[in-house]
């Protein structure tokens, strides 16, 4: 849709409501839903294709686990633990630097990287902000083809990704982290693919859910 301008650089509820109207409108929705009082009734879903099953030269493929792996070793040199866990359908990597400096008063925050990559691509982040609080960085299933730690149980090498399977993982991860009725709470932030997993968590948790803030890059 074509997005107004403001000068004050935010749009009004007025302008809100036209960008509503153009998105029911390509939908073939009814717009006059845009301008209903309280919440939409409809809210788009992204819908992602899974990856093809197919990968890159044996040697690029065997060039780039390996580098993987040794930058896995690494980060885990560095303070960055990997840890492992069963979430739904999947065997879930993910590093944790361990209580930072802001203690236990501070919610811990988990970092969730993009398409085509994996969690190594946050870890840098993460070290530089371990130092205030408690950080993790996921390694989404199947991401990077066969490169991502974490692997789909229902896949052989051909590991496909899905925002549906991402969602559940870390969904599994934040209940951890924050378990319900505990009162507990975690902070996300989320990088292109990962912001998407990162609103639709937020989303399901509601406001007053696990899910404090959300930050999306």
């Amino acid at each position: 849709p074509r997005l107004p301008a403001s000068d004050e650089g935010y749009w009004s509820e007025a302008d809100c409501r036209l960008i509503a109207r153009q998105v029911l409108a390509s939908a073939g929705r009814s717009a006059a839903a845009a301008d209903a009082p309280g919440r939409l009734p409809w809210r788009p879903v992204p819908e992602w294709p899974n990856l093809p099953p197919t990968h890159p030269p044996c040697w690029l493929e065997a060039a780039q686990t390996l580098g993987y792996a040794a930058a896995r070793r690494l980060l885990n040199a560095l303070g960055l633990e990997s840890r492992f866990g069963d979430a739904p359908g999947c065997r879930l990597h993910w590093y944790d630097s361990g209580a930072g400096g802001g203690g236990a008063s501070a919610p811990p925050l988990l970092l969730i990287h993009g398409m085509f990559t994996t969690g190594a691509s946050l870890a840098p982040l993460a070290l530089l902000l371990r130092s205030s609080r408690r950080v993790l960085v996921v390694d989404l299933p199947g991401m990077d083809y066969s490169y991502s730690t974490s692997r789909p149980a229902r896949y052989g090498r051909a590991r496909p990704c899905s925002l549906e399977g991402s969602i559940d993982a870390v969904a599994w991860l934040v209940s951890r982290l924050a378990p319900s009725g505990s009162g507990l709470q975690v902070d996300l932030l989320g990088h292109s693919f990962g912001a998407n997993v990162a609103l639709e968590l937020a989303r399901q948790e509601g406001a007053e859910g696990a899910v404090r803030h959300v930050h999306l890059l």
